[in-house]
């Protein structure tokens, strides 16, 4: 009877165990590694002879947006509002520059944004955007944007090549 009972009791136990996962991780946590991605809508500007501000939109001939978006497994990295993403010109500075071009008065002087050869970004979903602006030097600039998984602290980055022409 006794062998009985202590069977029907492990067969119990098994059973729940097995229908919660095991009692172990989560099963929500991935241990994936980033992956990430840099990509400008365009990749060819004209060269910025008359010194045109820059801008977005139709009127922004100068100016192409980049957008930085990094995964973990297929979903978007934790966000926060500062330093997530890393981004800077790696070759072709004479050709151009980095803006934020977010309104924010810390990116602007005297109400004009301000260029930089790096700069850092926040995440939201995972990603993030901003700006190349075409100098008047034609040339070929490659910018790069980095990320650093903070399980492991290795750091993933990703490249994006523009023609100023």
């Amino acid at each position: 009877m006794k062998i009985s009972v202590f069977c029907t009791v492990a067969v119990v136990c098994a059973a729940a165990l097995t229908a919660c996962g095991g009692g172990g991780d989560s099963g929500g946590e991935s241990h994936a590694p980033y992956q990430i991605t840099l990509r400008a809508d365009r990749t060819v500007l004209p060269l910025n002879v008359a010194g045109y501000p820059p801008g977005t939109g139709a009127n922004a001939p100068f100016t192409t947006t980049l957008y930085v978006n990094a995964t973990e497994d297929g979903r978007p990295i934790p966000g926060g509002e500062k330093d997530v993403f890393a981004c800077d010109i790696k070759e072709g500075l004479d050709s151009g520059a980095l803006y934020y071009l977010d309104g924010d008065e810390e990116h602007e002087k005297d109400g004009k944004p301000v260029s930089y050869r790096s700069i850092t970004l926040g995440a939201n979903s995972g990603g993030s955007s901003f700006h190349f602006h075409a100098g008047n030097q034609a040339g070929d600039v490659k910018i790069t944007c980095s990320v650093q998984d903070p399980r492991d602290k290795k750091l993933h980055s990703a490249s994006v090549n523009i023609r100023v022409s």
